[in-house]
């Protein structure tokens, strides 16, 4: 049967279609079979979503690393091995570093 919503409220008119007004054991296998793989969607979709947070998570944690490394890196060889002081334009790096860190990090997760 087919529904039909009227004005946006709750109210639901429901009429009978003349292809599904057979009565048998054909259309109770047809009816059985369309639950059936509407209930394995529904389990599929929710395993999908699931999945979906885990990489949005290894995603995350891939991206902040990422940019943990590159500042870290960057520090030990400039003050470190270097022995350079602090510049401004050294803020263009770190900015540039986080922007690497959002691109992985946009990249990573699913949409």
């Amino acid at each position: 049967s087919s529904h039909h919503m009227e004005d946006g409220g709750n109210n639901m008119a429901s009429k009978q279609e003349a292809m599904d007004a057979s009565v048998g054991p054909t259309s109770d296998a047809a009816v059985e079979e369309k639950r059936s793989s509407h209930k394995n969607k529904s389990v599929l979709r929710a395993k999908l979503t699931k999945l979906a947070i885990q990489i949005g998570y290894a995603g995350s944690a891939v991206a902040i690393l990422t940019v943990i490394i590159l500042i870290t890196t960057f520090c030990i060889k400039t003050f470190i091995y270097q022995h350079e002081t602090w510049k401004n334009e050294y803020f263009n790096n770190f900015v540039k570093f986080f922007i690497i860190g959002i691109t992985v990090l946009v990249v990573a997760v699913p949409a």
